[in-house]
């Protein structure tokens, strides 16, 4: 039963966790955050369509598995990853002084050459120290963040800022 449990937590392509169950990771991990900071990275790869029109959607599985075996490589085992769905992952992270060096570490890392294919990412930080708040309000923050990136040009990371509040819940439409 508990083999059948894991594996409905499991992304079958990634191995990451799936959004619910890292929904629920990280929400406990908020709930018990007693003086720690942490840090929600939301990140999809850009220009990922052209991957799967141009090389096939055999490729593009293979860009999201070496995606997930990069994020894997680069985190903590405390640390939560998640493919979202698509090419949307997250990772939240605990972090000490600053997230920045983990987070430009990350990013360096998963925006390499994967064969013919140059990896892009547009990521969004949220900090969970700068909201009295869940986890719905940090992925949001995350998600204004991000799009603020593809804003400006994608393939860069930038962290949620209050001048972004105005993009909250508005940057799907």
């Amino acid at each position: 039963m508990k083999l059948l449990e894991e594996k409905a937590n499991l992304d079958f392509r990634t191995g990451l966790l799936n959004h619910e169950a890292a929904k629920s990771k990280i929400t406990s991990l908020l709930a018990s955050a007693k003086n720690k900071q942490y840090a929600l990275v939301f990140f999809d790869l850009d220009n990922f369509k052209q991957a799967n029109d141009v090389y096939g959607h055999l490729f593009g599985d293979e860009v999201l598995e070496h995606i997930a075996a990069t994020i894997k490589k680069n985190i903590r085992s405390t640390d939560v990853a998640a493919r979202m769905g698509g090419d949307e992952f997250i990772i939240f992270m605990e972090y000490k002084d600053s997230a920045e060096p983990q987070i430009k570490r990350i990013f360096e890392h998963l925006t390499v050459k994967f064969r013919q294919f140059d990896v892009g990412v547009s990521m969004g930080v949220a900090c969970a120290e700068n909201f009295d708040g869940d986890y719905e309000t940090l992925f949001n923050m995350a998600d204004a963040a991000m799009y603020t990136v593809k804003r400006n040009g994608k393939n860069s990371y930038c962290f949620y800022t209050d001048e972004m509040r105005d993009c909250l819940g508005k940057t799907r439409q």
